[in-house]
């Protein structure tokens, strides 16, 4: 009797890792797919912040109206402006601190902080290019001479 129920214990496990095998495939696929996905942004997350992030290729501002070069430049001026509060007035800082007394890996928001205004202090100085350009742009096409 004893066997018997061991031989069906052994057979009920074979039959489940079977059909735990024929749709594992399917979930595995998914995953390394996912896993491949993350791999892929990471490493281009990884260039960007070495080189710089590539900026799309935009119309060239000769192709524009007046107004539209107006939109444009007071567009990229309001990106440039700064409204991040300063280090201790930041109540995600003081939180991190906080929490950081009891719970060591707060503190690792802190490099994600000082990584998120370095990739921002990267971008201005395109920016000021763009907006340069802008600027030549709507004086080569005199538009506040009207």
């Amino acid at each position: 009797m004893r066997r018997l129920s061991l031989i069906t214990l052994l057979l009920s496990f074979v039959a489940t890792v079977a059909a735990v095998e024929t749709a594992a495939p399917s979930s595995m696929s998914i995953y390394r797919e996912q896993a491949e996905r993350f791999a892929r942004d990471r490493v281009r997350d990884a260039h960007d912040l070495l080189v710089g992030p590539k900026r799309p290729s935009a119309m060239s501002p000769m192709d524009l109206d007046c107004r539209e070069l107006y939109a444009r430049r007071v567009g990229l001026i309001q990106e440039r402006l700064d409204y991040r509060p300063t280090f201790w007035d930041d109540p995600r800082n003081g939180t991190s601190v906080f929490l950081g007394a009891i719970w060591t890996p707060a503190f690792y928001y802190f490099a994600y902080n000082a990584l998120a205004t370095y990739t921002e202090a990267n971008a201005d100085p395109q920016r000021q290019v763009e907006i340069d350009a802008l600027r030549v742009a709507s004086a080569r096409q005199r538009c506040f001479e009207r």
